[in-house]
């Protein structure tokens, strides 16, 4: 299993469509709204953090997840200290509720397809064109790109490499992986 992956990604589409993404990622990850795609890509060159793969997304990223540590819990003697294990239990019942699973490693692993909220980098703009890099733990951000073609209605070519045996593409339209080569 290799340890990174090395995701080269195409975002291909109308026009607008490719700006539309532009401008939305860009105005979430640093909080206002741009005046022109140039403002957009300036700020995104000049940042000195990376925005992330949730900035793509339409929906917020929830800000803290249910741990055991949050609970006190006592990972030495598997306990929870007294009246902490209702509260526990009740936080993870309206967490599997809301998301489905419990806990940030199973939610990105659902959101992203890769254990982490990773940085995006910019590498290009033109018109019905964006060209973005993004490196991910383990394997490639297939459910983020999948999202991300659906809630945009794009085609986004993936260029897989990394500690990988063999370099790959994957293609995603619809919502969904529909090609893979090697």
């Amino acid at each position: 299993m290799p340890n990174w992956i090395c995701n080269q990604i195409e975002i291909r589409g109308d026009e607008d469509k490719v700006l539309a993404i532009v401008m939305h990622a860009a105005g979430k990850a640093f909080g206002k709204e741009f005046a022109s795609v140039d403002d957009a890509l300036c700020a995104w060159r000049d940042a000195k953090d990376e925005p992330l793969m949730s900035d793509f997304d339409r929906e917020d990223y929830p800000e803290t997840f249910l741990k055991y540590d949050t609970a006190n819990y006592n990972s030495a003697t598997g306990r929870f200290p007294d009246g902490e294990k209702e509260a526990y239990l009740q936080a993870e019942k309206e967490q599997m509720e809301k998301y489905g699973v419990v806990g940030w490693y199973d939610y990105n692993l659902l959101r992203f397809g890769c254990k982490w909220n990773m940085g995006v980098g910019l590498v290009g703009y033109v018109p019905g064109l964006f060209q973005i890099s993004v490196d991910t733990p383990w394997s490639e951000p297939d459910g983020w790109l999948e999202r991300m073609a659906k809630d945009f209605g794009v085609t986004i070519v993936n260029e897989v490499d990394g500690e990988i045996d063999y370099p790959y593409e994957s293609i995603y339209e619809d919502g969904s992986r529909i090609e893979n080569f090697q």
